[in-house]
Formats: structure tokens, C-alpha cells, sequence
């Protein structure tokens, strides 16, 4: 479990380096929102990341039930009690939103998203990741769900009250006016009780196969930028 935690955590800061390099290469400074930052430990790792790469960053910490920070609020690292679903902060205001494993926490995926669409700034970017439901253990809640005609599939554990495949995640993204410019998927599910050195055959066999990786894997990140003329 340890071992795909650790996986995530290092394709969401090799994937923020990208967008640091790339999409964000000419911008001197750059404001980053982290909703569902917790008690903001990695709200300030995204910080020292953006400073790593040459970058000014002004970065605001959110989440609805608020930790005491962790770290040392500054001029620029701030923090706020609010609900994604209403981010009560101005049009426009950000260059990228980072969100882990925030929207599967709700059922208003669709008005989490068009939230990060109001307060991104014309080609900011948006980087998510989310349970992945497109993996074979999910498949008998997804089956179950729409035998009793339910809209929403929840997760495993009662914190999960709906989960995403990558096609639904995708289609709401397109839908608010987003541009996805990335998906992938993360990790060998770590909850499958097998022995590490099965399992980590069985991540490395997935991390090369498109099809195996989508049926197996935990969890997905997504990156979509809102389009220069919304």
C-alpha cells in the first residue's frame, strides 16, 4: 500500500514538473490553488517545487475541514476553509488547480469541475487524480449500481461516494470546456492481498500493457487546461 502512495505522490510531482516546463515554461510567476490540501504539507511541496523551477509561485491551500497547517503560512503560501464544490474565490484568479484524491469525495463532480473552470485562468491547467473504476474489482459495483438504477457508483469505503472510469471523468471535463491533454493511470491495485513481489511483477507488467494497466490499475491522473479562447 505504502508502495503505491509513494508511486502517486511521485508521478503527481514529476507530472507538476512537466507542467512547470512546458505549458507554464514562459511564466515568471504562477498561482497555484491546492484544493484539498489537508494540513498543507504538500500544499508547501508544490510551492518549493515551482520555486525549484525558476518560477515565483503564490499557492492557496483549501479544503473543507481545514488542518491546522503544517507548515509556515507566509506572504506567499495561504490557507482557506471552503467547499470545492463553492471555491468562493474570484473569476480567473489561478493558473493551476492541483486536486488528489478530492472529487470521489462527493457526488458533484460535474460542479467541482466547472468550479476549477471559473477560477482557472484562460490556459490554466487542472491536474486530478482520482480512483480509477475502470479496474476489475470495481467492476461488481458498477454492475450492482445499475441493476438497482443508480446514477453514481460509489467506492469501496463509505468516503467514496462516487467514482469515476476514465471515459465519464474525461466527458465532464469536455463538457465544462476543457481540453484534456493527459491520462494515465497509477499503480497495481495495492488492496489485492499478494505477496510484494508478486505484486510489484504485476505493476511493472501493467505499467507496459495500455489494456492490463486500465483493468488493473488504482488510480488515474488527469491533466486538462481551459482553452485560451473560453
Amino acid at each position: 500500500m505504502k508502495y503505491a502512495w509513494n508511486k502517486k505522490r511521485k508521478t503527481v510531482f514529476r507530472v507538476l514538473s512537466w507542467i512547470l516546463r512546458h505549458p507554464f515554461s514562459n511564466h515568471k510567476t504562477i498561482a497555484i490553488l491546492d484544493v484539498g490540501c489537508n494540513d498543507g504539507r504538500f500544499t508547501d511541496y508544490y510551492y518549493k517545487t515551482a520555486l525549484r523551477e525558476m518560477k515565483k509561485p503564490f499557492v492557496v491551500g483549501l479544503d473543507i475541514a481545514l488542518k491546522t497547517p503544517s507548515v509556515v503560512v507566509s506572504q506567499n503560501i495561504h490557507f482557506l476553509k471552503a467547499d470545492a464544490r463553492n471555491l468562493s474565490l474570484k473569476d480567473e484568479s489561478f493558473d493551476l488547480i492541483i486536486s488528489t484524491e478530492v472529487i470521489e469525495h462527493f457526488i458533484e463532480g460535474e460542479q467541482f469541475i466547472r468550479e476549477c473552470y471559473r477560477v482557472l485562468k484562460p490556459g490554466g491547467i487542472l491536474l486530478l487524480t482520482t480512483p480509477n473504476r475502470s479496474r476489475f474489482t470495481a467492476l461488481p459495483r458498477s454492475l450492482i449500481s445499475k441493476i438497482k438504477g443508480k446514477r453514481y457508483v460509489p467506492g469501496p469505503t463509505d468516503e467514496h461516494l462516487r467514482e469515476y472510469t476514465s471515459n465519464e471523468l474525461i466527458n465532464i471535463l469536455k463538457n465544462v470546456g476543457f481540453n484534456v491533454i493527459l491520462l494515465d493511470y497509477i499503480a497495481f491495485n495495492p488492496y489485492l492481498p499478494l505477496p510484494d513481489q508478486f505484486y510489484f511483477f504485476l505493476d511493472k507488467l501493467a505499467d507496459k500493457s495500455g489494456l492490463f494497466g486500465k483493468m488493473t490499475k488504482w488510480d488515474m491522473i488527469v491533466v486538462a487546461e481551459k482553452k485560451l479562447n473560453h
